[in-house]
């Protein structure tokens, strides 16, 4: 370390203060998507379609996660982030 006025060296010189800078960030969010697939089939016997089920809390072609759920209600009612802006 050198004085910033004069150039000396100051590495004998003892420490008066310390100051303090600290940044906050995020890790890089990876999304995760599954996909559910049902088969469609036809049954031999009455000719009739059958399918298989989805999992219980599947009801749509695409929707939110659990996870995505508890960030928009964080953003909203903590943060006081409105839906629209």
């Amino acid at each position: 370390d050198t004085c910033s006025h004069c150039s000396a060296s100051l590495d004998a010189t003892l420490v008066l203060a310390t100051e303090r800078r600290q940044v906050f960030d995020l890790p890089k969010v990876a999304l995760h998507v599954t996909e559910y697939q049902v088969e469609v089939k036809r049954c031999t016997y009455c000719d009739k379609k059958s399918k298989s089920e989805f999992p219980k809390n599947v009801t749509n072609n695409t929707q939110y996660g659990t996870n995505i759920q508890a960030i928009l209600t964080y953003f909203s009612q903590y943060q006081l982030l409105p839906y629209k802006r």
